[in-house]
Formats: C-alpha cells, sequence, structure tokens
C-alpha cells in the first residue's frame, strides 16, 4: 500500500507514526511518502505516480484552499482522507462522497476492500522506529515469554515483539499455516517433523510442548495440511477443510 502524506510540519511525525500504528495493526506492507504542500503531489499523479491513498490535514487543505482547487481541477484521482484532529479523518472520492469517521477505524474492512484485497506474506510490526517485516515462511514460531513476544526466524535471527499478545499476533497473520499449541507457543507447519507425547518437535531440533486439551485437534489439522498441497488451494479452501474433516 502506497500513501501520500501532506501536512504542517509540527504535526507530521505525529501522523505518520499514526498511520504506521494503524497499517501495521492490519499487518499492511506500506510506504510513505511525505510532502510539504498538496499540489507536488497532484503534479505526481499527473506524472503517473499511484497512491492507494491521499492524507491531507486539515489546516493545510484550508491553507492551500483545496475546496476550490477541487472545483476549479475537477479532480479525479484516489481516495482522499482530510485528517480533522489527531483522531478524526474525512474522507471523500472523486463523487464527493464524504465518510466521516476516526482513524483507527479508517483501514477497516467497511473502510476499504484495500485491506483485504492487498493480504501479504508478511508479518509487519515495529521495534522503536523501525518497520521489520518477516516473510510468512521464514517464521519457524513464536513464543510468548514474560511481557513480551518473540519471533524465531529460520536464519536463528530472533524478533521481540512488544505490547501485543500471542493470540494478537495470532490473529493478525491472518493464515492457517500457523498452529497455535499452547498459550505460550504458535508454529509454522512448515517445519514440523513430528506430533509425539504431546510434545512437537522442529526441523532445527526445538521441541515445544502441546496443550493437553488442544493435542487431538491440533493432530488433526496437521495431518490435513501435510496430506493437503497446501500451496495449491486458497487460505479459506483449507479453512474449509479443516472444519469438515474428521
Amino acid at each position: 500500500m502506497t500513501i501520500a502524506l501532506c501536512c504542517i510540519e509540527e504535526k507530521r511525525s505525529t501522523y505518520h507514526d499514526k498511520l504506521c500504528d494503524q497499517l501495521i495493526e492490519k499487518n499492511q506492507v506500506y510506504h510513505i511518502d511525505i510532502y510539504s504542500t498538496p499540489f507536488i503531489i497532484f503534479y505526481q499523479l499527473e506524472d503517473g505516480v499511484v497512491y492507494d491513498y491521499i492524507f491531507i490535514d486539515i489546516e493545510t487543505y484550508s491553507h492551500f484552499k483545496l475546496d476550490d482547487f477541487f472545483v476549479s481541477h475537477k479532480i479525479d484521482t484516489t481516495p482522499i482522507a482530510i485528517i480533522t484532529s489527531e483522531s478524526k479523518i474525512k474522507s471523500f472520492n472523486s463523487k464527493k462522497d464524504i465518510v466521516e469517521c476516526f482513524l483507527e477505524d479508517f483501514f477497516d474492512e467497511n473502510q476499504s476492500k484495500l485491506c483485504i484485497e492487498n493480504k501479504t506474506n508478511y508479518y509487519a510490526f515495529k521495534i522503536k522506529q523501525r518497520i521489520i517485516r518477516i516473510p510468512y515462511n521464514e517464521i519457524i514460531y513464536i513464543e510468548s515469554c514474560n511481557s513480551r513476544c518473540i519471533i524465531h526466524t529460520y536464519n536463528d535471527h530472533c524478533y521481540p515483539v512488544y505490547h501485543k499478545s500471542l493470540k494478537q499476533i495470532a490473529d493478525s497473520l491472518n493464515s492457517v499455516r500457523f498452529l497455535k499449541l499452547n498459550r505460550s507457543f504458535i508454529v509454522n507447519m512448515d517445519y514440523i517433523i513430528s506430533l509425539d507425547n504431546n510434545f512437537c518437535t522442529l526441523k532445527k531440533g526445538e521441541c515445544l510442548p502441546i496443550s493437553k486439551n488442544c493435542c487431538k485437534n491440533i493432530r488433526r489439522i496437521f495431518h490435513l495440511y501435510i496430506i493437503t498441497d497446501f500451496n495449491k488451494i486458497s487460505e479459506e479452501t483449507f479453512r474449509r477443510l479443516i472444519a469438515e474433516y474428521k
């Protein structure tokens, strides 16, 4: 997802971080270009640059009298969102349909199909000011440890994720290839060698415990996974197979 952000300098970092937080929450891979004046954005559009959204704060919108600009130039472009405060947004499209919502709700499914259509095979999160994106096929397992979660990858890297529970990470992964073993571990089924005696053995030798209450269901899902050519079916199809498979 590509976004253009135009706002006054003193609020630039605030709005940028808020947009980043929301996109990370939706597990979106994204890029944000920041501009000092909105007209540069429109010139970029004329040159063929494509943005999924344009965000402009209300101060900039009023200062440059963009209402008059849109009328005189008959702008027919990507959806434009006016940031009216640090928590609210008014968005409108080329038909001038206006929708007002909270910033935290803007990227929900009822606001845009892009978050559904542009789902990627990455897990995205923030460490300090860095955006980390890890491809699903590189994640071996994720564990909950004290006040954080840790993502373990096949190249022996460990990435701490703060302020998110294991359940929240599992929900945002949006992939059935990840199997929750218990309250402390999620594992990528591609890396499982065997399930024996309430333990899960991985290709690199790790041995993770399985919840006794979920052991039967975990074995059922993993058995279906290894007998199904997962790469040739959709996530939704595999979910349906899980529901039907006994």
